[in-house]
């Protein structure tokens, strides 16, 4: 059985590898043909329609401002790319990850913490992932509770809007309930 479960993991890994492969080489090219804009930001690539793009633009200089540290994360830790799509509402293979209209609604607020969010899940929940491939359903559910807890806490450190705010404190109590006592999202990982 333990073999069996190991083979499947094995494949899904293959899988996932797969599809990240294509992603890294056709996403940039396919999404410069049908007109997005590409920026580059020391590591990071941006790609996006132009009105998008003013406003990510917007976030990024706000967490210039507001965090240089994690602005520095963002633009020389990993080769992070981000991409617009108006109808996703989450996806990320490894370092690739999609802006939505739920970040952009909230405006250059809203774009900095999707940043943010973006560099906390990489680090809290993909390279845990990678470096166990017996990482269980319960450590990625603590894991994303865990990012949700520092994306608020990153967020009290700094002048964001209220509801906004409100909105993290929200999503935080509804979600400690749920996190399974004996799970350790930072399993096999050290944080920064």
């Amino acid at each position: 059985m333990r073999l069996l479960s190991s083979v499947i993991q094995v494949c899904r890994r293959s899988i996932a590898y797969l599809i990240y492969l294509l992603i890294r080489l056709f996403l940039a090219p396919g999404l410069r043909l049908t007109g997005y804009k590409r920026l580059r930001f020391g590591t990071c690539t941006l790609l996006a329609p132009a009105e998008q793009m003013r406003v990510v633009l917007e976030g990024i200089e706000l967490l210039q401002t507001l965090d240089p540290a994690m602005f520095r994360r963002l633009t020389a830790e990993r080769p992070y790319v981000f991409w617009y799509n108006e109808k996703a509402t989450h996806l990320q293979a490894r370092e690739y990850f999609v802006i939505t209209n739920t970040f952009l609604h909230w405006g250059k607020e809203g774009v900095a913490i999707f940043f943010v969010q973006c560099i906390l899940d990489f680090n809290l929940r993909f390279l845990p992932m990678v470096r166990n491939l017996a990482w269980n359903p319960e450590d990625k559910l603590a894991a994303r509770y865990e990012i949700q807890r520092r994306v608020l806490e990153w967020l009290k450190k700094h002048t964001f809007p209220s509801e906004l705010v409100v909105q993290y404190e929200e999503f935080a109590k509804q979600r400690s309930s749920n996190v399974p006592p004996n799970s350790r999202p930072n399993a096999g990982y050290d944080s920064k």
